[in-house]
């Protein structure tokens, strides 16, 4: 689990006083609407960068959906965006060939970044395969030894992990997501001044 909180900084709220003027007792409201909103719009940037970054497919991760929004209130104006979820299989990324074929000789290539090249699923002597359980369920597959059984299922990052990394998404959003509150600050200044009867 990842959390991404939406606050307001004491700089930022010392300018929302300000221009609030006689009517800074407005601020808690100004900053927990301005949080709420970047957390809608966040959260849609996030899952954007992420489905861009990642070679995952979206008919087994939606990672917008794996976010949820904990909404900021006047007694407590910071919202939180949260991405839960444990490692996913490896089948779920760019994997090819996706068929089982008992006959192949060749290990499967995969991926996990988009911008990567394919990689041959093979570690050492030990090549990864296309499996199909009773159920119906496919994943890939490797031998933990030169015998048959046991074999484990190959994982890739959770959805958490790669909505916080640093360099392929949570981080280069930062700035932008910073910037999209400072907006929603003066919006919502604007709409109290406005109500009130100011210019």
């Amino acid at each position: 689990m990842i959390e991404f909180e939406v606050y307001c900084e004491d700089e930022m709220k010392a300018q929302i006083e300000r221009a609030l003027g006689d009517l800074r007792n407005k601020t808690p409201r100004v900053i927990s609407s301005a949080a709420n909103r970047t957390a809608v719009e966040a959260r849609k940037l996030l899952a954007k960068m992420a489905h861009e970054k990642y070679a995952v497919k979206k008919k087994y991760v939606k990672f917008q959906k794996e976010m949820s929004i904990t909404k900021a209130k006047v007694s407590k104006p910071t919202a939180i965006i949260k991405a839960t979820g444990g490692p996913l299989e490896l089948y779920k990324f760019e994997v090819k060939p996706r068929s089982v074929n008992p006959k192949r000789k060749k290990a499967p290539k995969g991926k996990v970044l988009s911008a990567s090249s394919m990689k041959s699923l093979q570690s050492g002597n030990l090549k990864a395969f296309i499996v199909r359980f009773a159920s119906g369920h496919m994943t890939v597959g490797q031998r933990v030894s030169k015998e048959r059984l046991p074999m484990k299922v190959l994982y890739s990052p959770s959805v958490p992990t790669m909505i916080a990394s640093e360099e392929n998404v949570y981080g280069p959003l930062k700035i932008q997501i910073k910037e999209i509150y400072r907006q929603q600050c003066l919006l919502e200044i604007q709409k109290i001044i406005n109500k009130a009867g100011g210019n």
